[in-house]
Order: structure tokens, then C-alpha cells, then sequence
């Protein structure tokens, strides 16, 4: 079968600065690796001054970027992004979206209009990283308002654009876009951390570990309690790592873990691979997001890779169009009382998270769609 050739479009490009851009780097470099041309182009890029093509580097692969930055006028950067999209000729065209990628309010009107000039003679594919914003019960007024135009524009942008095919990362996200019409399928979000870490044995312990942010809300206290009162019933040691980026959240779980007795290790922003070597010594993973979002998490994908189990400790989020959600047996979803559980949890199957996967099964939905 004949190599892809695709462009991958996003916002924002800058290294470490967007998680789209991240992820779209990682996936482009993979695709490439596998044998496929891809390039990329940042349509409304805040770290850019100027026009620019550029390279940047995924491992060993070289990437062509290209990038508009949000300053320039709508009209000029869409007629560049024509131009280049005319010289590159892709036969795929790949939209990686997020609403806020496009729009600093989140409400990009005109995306799907202006990216119809492109269509000629090429197939779109959309990833949704994100939909609209009020998916929950407890939304407020504001949220709901914007995530009702939100809808509207990616209604429309799916009419527009006509894609052949149609990713998301999570279930939620799979029904609402069917709701309003469409099919989609799900592929796994890679993780930003590869197994590196060497592992040190260290028998009758449950190290848990938290890698990036930290959700607020969730129960964190009676959690921590329940966590020793476990440990003093299997007469177990149990150890917390925090690493990563986790925010202002983890205080307060530091001190909830230590006023239960519970050894607690903050390491901060790390390497790669020293964060893999913090995974691969852990035990347990322990994770803030809603539950009907850990599809989505870079955290969760990345605890998955390295084989943990995982107990989600969240805030209650409960979907408008309600579904009772069949999780994964390599995760715990917490109410108090049900930490002991931790017994019955499998190992993760973290092979479908790894970048290689990923782009594997992205690979082979585009050659079966085209």
C-alpha cells in the first residue's frame, strides 16, 4: 500500500508549552519512523513572531514545522496555510482539535468555513482531544452557554469538513459526538514517559506514587486514613512519591499522608527517564481526574505504560447523558470503604499506550478510510 503523506494541524506548536502540540510532535515523529511522510503546521501559534518553517526533533526524527503565529491577521494566515498545504499536496489532512487551540475563548466560528479551501482532493481526519465545555450535571449557567455554541461550531466543523474518519480519546466523548450525529472511533492516548526505569525490588510495601497535576476536590483525607488503616491491617509498609508538575493540590495530600504516618517523597519537575525510574518502583498509581476522563490523562497513560494499577481518586463528575461506564479491571474507581479492593486490581496492559501502538493503529484507520 502506498505511504501516507499527512499534515497535521494544530494551534500551538512550542516545545513543553502545549500538550496538543506535544502530542502531535510525538505522533508525527512516529508516523515518520514508521515509514510515512508528516508534517506539521501550527495555524494560531502563541510563541511565534513571524512566519516560519522550522524543524524540531522527535528522538531521532527531524519533523518539518510550520508555523503562524496568532498575531498575524485570520485572512493571511489561512491564505498561507493554503499555499503550503497546495505545495505539500498531503492526502491526508489531520486536524488536531481543541477549541481553545483556535480561539483564546474557545469559540472558533470560522475554523471549519476557512479550512473548507483545503478540502480539494484530500481526506480530512479530526481528532478531538477536547469537545465543549458543561458536559457535567453540576455545570454552571456560563459553562453551559459557551458549551452550547461549542457544540454548534463542531457540528458544523464535521458537516464542513466531512472527515472520512473521526478520532477521540475517551467514551464520553465517542457518545456525545454520535449524539449529534457522527461516528468516531477510539484510539489510546500515548504516553509522554517510555519505560526506561530499572526496578529495585522492595518486597511488603505499597509504593504509591502521583505523577503531574492534582486535581482539586477529591477526598484526600478519608483516603490517606483508609490507606493506613489498610496498612495496619496487612501489616504492610506504604510510601507516597509525588512527581511532576502537580500543582497547588499537594500540600494538602502531603499532609494528609504524613498525619497518617505515611512516608512522603516530593521530587518535583524531573527528567524522562528518571520519572520512569520513579514509575517502574512503584506499586500503585493514584490518579485525580474524573473517572470519565482517564481516558484523556497523560498521567493515567503514562502509569499504564509502566504496568501499575491505578485507584482514581476524584470528585464525584457525572455525565449529563448519563452511562454507566464498564472500567478498565486495572483500575479501582475509590468511594471510602472500597480501598482493600486494590487486591482484586490486574496489571495494566500499557502496550496500547505506548507511542509505537498509537501510531500503529492510527496508521492502519487512515488506510482503511481512505
Amino acid at each position: 500500500m502506498t505511504n501516507l503523506k499527512i499534515i497535521f494541524i494544530c494551534g500551538t506548536i512550542e516545545p513543553g508549552r502545549d500538550g496538543v502540540g506535544d502530542y502531535t510532535r510525538r505522533l508525527a515523529g512516529e508516523v515518520i519512523r514508521q515509514g510515512n511522510e508528516a508534517s506539521i503546521i501550527s495555524i494560531n501559534d502563541s510563541f511565534s513572531k513571524t512566519i516560519e518553517v522550522t524543524k524540531q526533533i522527535d528522538d531521532d526524527i527531524a519533523i518539518t514545522i510550520y508555523r503562524l503565529p496568532k498575531t498575524l491577521s485570520t485572512n493571511k494566515r489561512f491564505q498561507q496555510l493554503h499555499t503550503w498545504i497546495q505545495q505539500l499536496d498531503p492526502n491526508w489532512i489531520s486536524l488536531q482539535f481543541v477549541a481553545y487551540s483556535f480561539h483564546e475563548k474557545g469559540l472558533p466560528f470560522l475554523l471549519g468555513r476557512n479550512l473548507t479551501q483545503l478540502s480539494k482532493g484530500r481526506n480530512w481526519h479530526i481528532m478531538f482531544h477536547e469537545l465543549w465545555v458543561g458536559l457535567a450535571n453540576d455545570e454552571n449557567i456560563k459553562y453551559q452557554i459557551i458549551g452550547g455554541l461549542q457544540k454548534k461550531i463542531i457540528a458544523n466543523l464535521i458537516t464542513q469538513l466531512s472527515p472520512k474518519l473521526i478520532h477521540t480519546q475517551t467514551e464520553i466523548y465517542k457518545r456525545e459526538i454520535e449524539h449529534i450525529g457522527h461516528t468516531s472511533k477510539l484510539l489510546s492516548l500515548p504516553s509522554n514517559i517510555p519505560v526506561t526505569g530499572k526496578i529495585t525490588d522492595t518486597p511488603n510495601t505499597i509504593a504509591m506514587v502521583i505523577f503531574g497535576s492534582i486535581y482539586p476536590n477529591a477526598p484526600y483525607q478519608i483516603f490517606a486514613k483508609e490507606v493506613n488503616r489498610y496498612l495496619k491491617e496487612t501489616k504492610q509498609k506504604g510510601t507516597l512519591t509525588l512527581v511532576g508538575r502537580n500543582g497547588h493540590e499537594k500540600n494538602n495530600w502531603v499532609r494528609a499522608f504524613k498525619s497518617n504516618n505515611i512516608p512522603v517523597t516530593v521530587l518535583g519537575e524531573q527528567s524522562v527517564s528518571s520519572i520512569s525510574n520513579v514509575l517502574s518502583n512503584s506499586t500503585l498509581g493514584i490518579i485525580t481526574t474524573p473517572a470519565y476522563l482517564l481516558e484523556k490523562s497523560g498521567s493515567a497513560a503514562a502509569l499504564r505504560l509502566h504496568h501499575l494499577p491505578i485507584v482514581n481518586v476524584a470528585k464525584a463528575w457525572i455525565p449529563k447523558r448519563y452511562f454507566k461506564y464498564d472500567f478498565q479491571n486495572d483500575v479501582l474507581i475509590y468511594n471510602p470503604g472500597n480501598f482493600s479492593a486494590i487486591r482484586d486490581l490486574n496489571v495494566s496492559k500499557g502496550e496500547i499506550n505506548s507511542i509505537h501502538k498509537v501510531a500503529e493503529n492510527f496508521i492502519s484507520s487512515l488506510n482503511v478510510n481512505r
